[in-house]
């Protein structure tokens, strides 16, 4: 106990070190000259700096003070340019600016009149901290850097920095203090939804006596449905809303004082191993995210983490929801081009709930989010079981599934895509391998399941549709009251979404428009009159054509994918992990190897294995044809336009057929590790050519980079210290 304190205590004093205050930060001492209209410490990027640092810095910028009578357009133009010092081995700048419009640019010009343009990953506004792992043969060098304004519209300007000799200590840990408070934030929201959705079991398991067999599903049932129909009570009121928030955590939180037995007697029917990885993807997850020095916040940071272009805002939006809503205000406009019924809200909806919980509403939206969105290996876990895997096949292929880009990019760019396939396999799991299935609380449960997984993302219908197709043709039906009462719960759950859509800013079907019909401009017309307008200039050869570059989205080019690996290697990997980000197959990487051993499962394997892999690979089959048929646009069909059913459930089949091989699944699973830190972890280290531009590298987050660290390590560690059970139960 002493030695645990003793830890604590130093990580205590190590943490306070590192993420508080300002930082004294060294620059060489090197004058500018200035063409143009060139103004020295304007007050824009001298009140970020402040903010950063105790000591004034010397900045040369064409953007002076916004009151500044002299700030015309097309009047702040400028060039500046540094005298000439030797270059170091690292260039680091503070920059800042708005290049959005074009016209700015920077670049290192030596005694030869060699020029090395620069370039950097994100537009630097308000004001970053960039660096640049300068070649070789201009190490030592006498250079100067020059940058320059050309863009005459008031809007677009440039600031730098004297260099820094060194990267000051505090930006290696200031991204880790908003991962801790990330992370701090989203630990009450998360336990106030596991107290509702057990307030909601013991309110149903009073009336239903088969509630216990669905226990687990009824505890994420419930908080969704909860908190779709708190959303309308926020659109009426967003104080009635808030009241009633509070009112059901209150009831929450009382409910599990007086039932703390029963509370404790389910947590401990739940597996030590599966809480901790659980822990360790949502530690992993949110600290990867903040793995490099970013000075925004985490909805912001996830939108430029992992590729090279920025996302879109569509992690942001359920916050624009539950922010508008909070405040009052109304939902029209929405955001840019898009209104509010184009896109489901029942991930604003949860976190409305949960809202009053919220201190830090940014980073807790975003702690709880991911919450949610790893949520999605609780059905992994489940399913697993259901189909008998032993606990140590069950970590592995959690493992796989987790270190992998389909999983890393989206449990933390936020948008509600991983959190339905928790919903989606347990519908496999209650149609393919539960006993009970003639029951009508088992249907209602599916009808649910289903309602709540299109509340999430529509995309997942063709998820839906591919396990639907599967059970209809593998199983004898006759049970039509019991299916007919799941669909009258689909269509009921749903209603008040389609309502919405209607009435309060229609016509909400963009999102169809453009996937189905391939209609780009966002106007009212109707999903019918979309399709035909676009079909009537589309030919058969050309619509075929599209089929055959909608496959090939899937299949991924595997020529550009692994052209330049080993170039982008520890340059961030730029070309294979736009390429994992894109392509379904490029995406599972070594993983999608494991298909060459089917031949081996239908030769050594028993009837009921085989049934069972190949319905479940069907129903991935048959909603991928389905996928490519659809996506009207040629080349759409890609992984983050569908549904993330199909990687992940390809992934779990992958580490089944790994399993039969003796230490098949354990090598792969140490490779697969090896490959997704390597190339979607791994910061740049250093600069590469990218569009004629020297790129800028990664400034890694220490802080950050011990808790990833360590979290890969338990994630690798826990299947080879989980013993052997010949039993899965």
């Amino acid at each position: 106990m002493k030695k645990v304190i003793q830890l604590v205590g130093f990580l205590g004093v190590f943490i306070a070190c590192n993420v508080s205050g300002k930082t004294i930060i060294e620059t060489l001492d090197i004058s500018y000259q200035a063409e143009g209209f060139v103004v020295e410490n304007g007050s824009w990027v001298k009140q970020h700096l402040e903010e950063i640092t105790s000591q004034p810095l010397k900045t040369w910028g064409t953007l002076g003070d916004y009151t500044d009578s002299t700030d015309e357009t097309g009047h702040y133009t400028g060039t500046i340019i540094s005298e000439l010092f030797e270059a170091p081995a690292s260039l680091t700048l503070f920059l800042s600016g708005y290049w959005m419009e074009g016209g700015i640019s920077i670049l290192l010009r030596n005694t030869q009149g060699d020029e090395l343009p620069l370039a950097v990953h994100k537009v630097p506004d308000p004001i970053g901290l960039y660096q640049w792992k300068l070649p070789v043969e201009w190490q030592g060098e006498m250079i100067q850097i020059i940058a320059r304004d050309n863009q005459p519209a008031r809007t677009s300007w440039i600031t730098l920095s004297q260099p820094l000799v060194t990267i000051p200590e505090a930006f290696r840990y200031s991204n880790f203090r908003t991962a801790l408070i990330a992370t701090f934030s989203a630990i009450l929201p998360i336990i106030a939804f596991f107290l509702i959705g057990f307030a909601g079991y013991r309110i149903i398991s009073r009336r239903w006596n088969q509630a216990s067999e669905y226990k687990i599903i009824l505890y994420f049932i419930g908080p969704c449905l909860i908190a779709h129909a708190v959303f309308f009570v926020y659109l009426w009121s967003n104080y009635w809303g808030f009241l009633l928030s509070i009112g059901i955590l209150g009831y929450a939180f009382f409910t599990a004082t007086v039932h703390t037995n029963a509370l404790i007697k389910d947590l401990k029917l739940v597996r030590p191993g599966s809480v901790i990885v659980l822990i360790a993807a949502f530690l992993l997850t949110s600290f990867s995210n903040h793995l490099i020095w970013n000075p925004e916040n985490s909805i912001q940071v996830a939108q430029e983490r992992y590729v090279l272009e920025t996302l879109p805002l569509d992690n942001y939006l359920p916050y624009h929801t539950m922010d508008k809503l909070l405040h009052g205000d109304s939902l029209k406009p929405y955001i840019l081009e898009w209104k509010v019924t184009d896109r489901t809200q029942l991930q604003a909806a949860l976190n409305l709930l949960l809202s009053p919980l919220y201190f830090n509403q940014i980073e807790a939206y975003q702690g709880f989010s991911t919450f949610l969105q790893i949520a999605c290996l609780i059905g992994v876990f489940s399913f697993c079981n259901a189909v008998g895997l032993s606990q140590r096949q069950q970590y592995f292929i959690a493992g796989l599934i987790l270190l992998s880009t389909a999983f890393l990019y989206n449990a933390a760019f936020v948008w509600p895509r991983l959190f339905p396939v928790l919903f989606l396999f347990w519908m496999v799991q209650l149609l393919f391998f539960k006993k009970s299935a003639a029951s009508l609380g088992h249907w209602l449960i599916i009808g649910f399941c289903s309602a709540i997984c299109l509340l999430l993302h529509p995309g997942n219908i063709i998820a839906l549709v591919g396990i639907f197709v599967v059970y209809l043709f593998t199983t004898r039906i006759e049970l039509r009251n019991p299916i007919i009462a799941a669909t009258i719960v689909v269509i009921f759950t749903l209603l008040p979404w389609f309502v919405f859509q209607k009435s309060y800013d229609p016509p909400g079907n963009a999102l169809a428009k453009i996937n189905i019909a391939g209609y780009l401009t966002m106007d009212d017309v109707s999903l019918s009159e979309a399709f035909q307008s676009s079909l009537s200039t589309t030919s058969l050869r050309q619509w075929l054509t599209g089929r055959w570059d909608n496959f090939k989205s899937l299949t991924g080019d595997y020529t550009l994918a692994y052209s330049r690996f080993w170039d982008q290697l520890g340059a961030g990997s730029y070309l294979l992990r736009g390429c994992m980000h894109t392509f379904l197959c490029v995406s599972m990487g070594v993983v999608l190897l494991a298909f060459a051993l089917i031949p081996l499962l239908l030769k050594t394997g028993s009837s009921t294995e085989k049934s069972t892999f190949i319905k479940l690979l069907t129903t991935c089959l048959i909603g991928l044809l389905i996928w490519i048929l659809i996506m009207f646009v040629p080349g759409s069909a890609a992984i983050f336009r569908g549904t993330y059913y199909f990687p992940l459930m390809l992934t779990l089949l992958a580490g089944y057929l790994l399993s039969r091989v003796k230490y098949g699944l354990p090598f792969i699973f140490v490779i697969n590790t090896l490959f997704i830190s390597a190339v979607i972890l791994l910061p740049r280290m250093r600069s590469v050519f990218h569009d004629g531009h020297w790129m800028d590298v990664e400034i890694m987050d220490y802080g950050s980079a011990m808790i990833v660290l360590l979290m890969i390590l338990a994630i690798t560690a826990i299947p080879f210290l989980t013993i052997k059970h010949p039993e899965s139960r």
